[in-house]
């Protein structure tokens, strides 16, 4: 996980003969671009006892479904076209997707086909993703799903990004108090985001992550996101954790990744995409001053 840590300027070789020349102009642009406010991270403080969550009381960690709901402003009517076109796609995703030997594909035809999809043996899709592939966590209190299995000889990818699982599962609306059979045992839902919770981990200062890599964290902001409240803290690793401090991370590495491309615009200029920024980390946001 070294490459959380390094702070890789030059993540790769440029080529000067296609670098612009900038005008002293063109530089104050640039400067004003790639030159960001440093965020600064709340320090480790005592918080708040019924908004802050470890291993001895994440079981009070309560749950709910966000009661707001979006709708399209005008409701899309579907010609013939469009609905054999639906129809001929959907068919695609239950043939291709809906395996539960391939649980990183059904995972995705799940988004596409809604929480009430089935095997092509008639049971309930999301029912056997859990019997089959996840797994006890905290001692058999929690749940989790492993990134990969070895079954027969094969690898089976599960979570090859960090909380993919969860992501999916509360973007289709899984009732927190879902009851599945992991292993023999009765789990809520709930008991997934819990321990996915007490899992994530970030502090660049220390070399400690449980993510592979930046690319790696979105899926679990958006899966904690769906039921956390604003300011909740929890502990993992021996940290103090925020949902702001990951969040504020990963904005920090898009606008790294991304301002090459911000600065040609600023310039009307083109710009050639060549892995720029692929492994490179601001660990200086994350220190004092």
């Amino acid at each position: 996980m070294l490459w959380l840590f390094s702070i890789l300027i030059a993540c790769e070789e440029s080529n000067p003969s296609s670098t612009p020349t900038l005008s002293s102009k063109e530089e104050n642009i640039e400067k004003k671009i790639s030159t960001p406010k440093k965020p600064q991270l709340q320090k480790e403080t005592v918080t708040p006892k019924d908004n802050h969550f470890h291993v001895k009381n994440i079981s009070s960690l309560s749950l709910a479904i966000p009661n707001k709901e979006r709708k399209v402003p005008q409701a899309v009517s579907l010609s013939p076209v469009h609905e054999a076109t639906r129809n001929a796609l959907k068919g695609m995703v239950e043939q291709h997707g809906l395996l539960i030997d391939n649980p990183w594909a059904l995972l995705h035809a799940l988004l596409a086909l809604g929480p009430n999809a089935k095997l092509p043996d008639g049971t309930p899709a999301i029912d056997r993703l859990f019997t089959e592939h996840a797994e006890p966590s905290f001692d058999d209190t929690l749940i989790q799903f492993p990134k990969k299995k070895e079954s027969h000889g094969k690898t089976i990818l599960i979570e090859p990004h960090t909380d993919l699982a969860l992501k999916v599962l509360t973007e289709i609306g899984v009732d927190p108090e879902q009851i599945y059979t992991v292993k023999g045992k009765k789990h809520s839902f709930a008991n997934l985001f819990r321990s996915s919770l007490l899992e994530t981990h970030l502090d660049p200062r220390k070399n400690l992550s449980s993510f592979q890599s930046p690319n790696d964290t979105p899926w679990n902001i958006q899966g904690l996101s769906t039921f956390l409240s604003p300011g909740t803290t929890w502990e993992s690793n021996g940290m103090v954790m925020r949902l702001e401090d990951l969040t504020t991370f990963l904005m920090a590495v898009v606008y790294q990744e991304t301002r090459f491309m911000a600065a040609a615009y600023q310039q009307q200029k083109t710009f050639d995409k060549k892995k720029q920024g692929n492994n490179l980390v601001w660990t200086w946001l994350f220190l004092p001053e």
